[in-house]
């Protein structure tokens, strides 16, 4: 966790210690961006007008798709192109308190997904109304899902394997942003105001994008077909320029879940020579890269090859040493 490695630095640097750990993205980025679509309602073409914007961006974009909501539209559904991921919205959008009865949620909506997708369909889940408890996290584990994002659980942040009963799943928690256009437009109408303006939306999602960067956060923002599909030919390419702009770089739910359980996988080694020079053993991956902050110079060694360090740096496996300053 943050808290965790917050405090692991400041005991490196009172101990006059470099910190090493391996960095949370690919190569050398400072963060990235992904984007998910929770299908409650297909609302005719709205979906596809979202898939192809997406698209047209190279936003590879997680379309999470509820049977119960779906259903009466399945015939748009196709209209979502295969440029995109499908996943489990559950079958009825609600969860329950026991693990079968969510099992038999899941598998509801997997069979009908496999008749309306086929192969597209993934291993991924979102809890219907962001809702989450441990009969849904052991249920996805025994069925053998890979990722879930769920707020009602945790949001924004790093991805983290739940802990039920004392063990940390194979799952993976893949934490969002929860703000929600069409909660907002609720809230909105309740207190006798028009609709929420897509320009309202736009800003939000730019500072939320923007404080995240800046503290080495990953970025998942989520909308409906309903709420922000409706203006989503206004909302979404300014978000996706904006994004360019920043040099963030763009994956998806799926591929970054990938990248993380690879992350995870290594065995990170540090050595001391006892003359200043650290060498890294461990990472062959040419896309996970080391993170070093240290208050003086030292060398470090990666591949037989050595870059000097000073401050926080990103030292990927081709030698590139980006100094990043300090990590928030």
């Amino acid at each position: 966790s943050r808290v965790l490695v917050t405090i692991l630095k400041k005991a490196f640097d009172k101990a006059e210690i470099p910190y090493f750990g391996l960095w949370y993205y690919p190569n050398d980025h400072d963060t990235v961006f992904m984007f998910r679509i929770d299908v409650d309602g297909v609302q005719g073409y709205t979906t596809k007008r979202i898939s192809d914007i997406c698209e047209k961006y190279g936003v590879r974009t997680t379309f999470y798709v509820n049977k119960d909501l779906c259903q009466a539209e399945e015939n748009y559904l196709n209209t979502i192109s295969d440029y995109h991921y499908i996943g489990n919205h559950g079958n009825i959008h609600n969860i329950f308190n026991t693990k079968n009865e969510n099992k038999d949620n899941i598998i509801g909506c997997e069979n009908w997904l496999d008749k309306v997708f086929g192969k597209r369909k993934t291993r991924l889940f979102t809890a219907p109304r962001g809702l989450w408890n441990e009969k849904l996290a052991l249920a996805l584990e025994e069925l053998g899902y890979t990722s879930s994002s769920d707020f009602g659980f945790f949001f924004d942040g790093y991805p983290f394997h739940p802990v039920v009963n004392g063990r940390p799943l194979k799952l993976l928690q893949i934490p969002t942003n929860p703000y929600c256009v069409n909660r907002a437009q609720r809230f909105y109408k309740e207190n006798s105001f028009e609709d929420v303006p897509p320009e309202t939306t736009i800003e939000y999602f730019k500072k939320v994008i923007k404080y995240k960067k800046s503290i080495n956060e990953p970025i998942l923002i989520y909308g409906h077909p309903d709420g922000l599909g409706h203006v989503s030919n206004i909302v979404l390419p300014a978000i996706f320029e904006y994004v360019r702009q920043k040099g963030i770089y763009i994956t998806s739910i799926p591929e970054f879940s990938d990248w993380w359980l690879k992350r995870e996988s290594i065995d990170l080694e540090i050595l001391y020579d006892g003359i200043n020079t650290y060498k890294v053993k461990g990472v062959d991956d040419v896309d996970v890269s080391v993170m070093v902050d240290t208050k003086k110079p030292v060398k470090v060694n990666v591949n037989s090859k050595c870059v000097t360090a000073n401050g926080m740096h990103i030292i990927t496996k081709s030698l590139i040493n980006t100094k990043k300053g300090e990590l928030k």
